[in-house]
């Protein structure tokens, strides 16, 4: 670890520079404040847990995303793919719920394909969950929502990483 009270980076940095100050990873700060701010609010938390099931819904099916292809080529419009929700870093979800926004008329036509194809009834209770979920004002609002702050942050995220920021900078963004 990092910041170990005995064995960490930072200690070892310490016994060799006495006067090397420990500094928190302003990305991984930033990325426990995305997930406080998510947890605590319910419509992009209940919009976020959909869209995860929803992801898995057409990732995990090679007939659903082949599905989704399909109906994406008789479109006019030229979207991405879906894009898997990351589970541990909230700052590069932006991606997924992107996808999802651009796909949106799609992925409720798929949600009906699929309905009719699907005999299994568990199956078919999860895609009903999400195709009723994805009618509904709350989740349409919570991915936008989630769009626009979490695009925000991911911008700041790959700015803090940059090879040329120091900590002193890190700490004035």
């Amino acid at each position: 670890a990092m910041s170990g009270s005995l064995r960490g980076v930072a200690v070892q940095l310490q016994k060799e520079e006495p006067r090397a100050v420990y500094t928190h990873c302003y990305g991984h700060s930033l990325n426990l404040a995305c997930n406080d701010a998510v947890k605590n609010c319910k419509i992009m938390r209940d919009a976020l847990d959909t869209s995860y099931e929803l992801i898995k819904l057409v990732k995990k099916s090679p007939r659903r995303d082949a599905m989704l292809h399909k109906l994406k080529e008789q479109m006019p419009e030229d979207s991405p793919g879906i894009r898997v929700l990351c589970p541990t870093r909230w700052t590069v979800r932006v991606q997924a719920l992107q996808s999802i926004l651009a796909n949106y008329e799609v992925l409720q036509v798929l949600w009906e394909e699929s309905l009719d194809a699907v005999k299994d009834t568990e199956m078919r209770s999860r895609i009903h969950g999400v195709s009723v979920c994805m009618m509904s004002f709350n989740f349409f609002f919570g991915i936008s929502l989630g769009e626009l702050l979490l695009r925000h942050s991911d911008n700041l995220s790959k700015t803090l990483q940059a090879s040329s920021m120091l900590a002193a900078e890190g700490q004035k963004i």
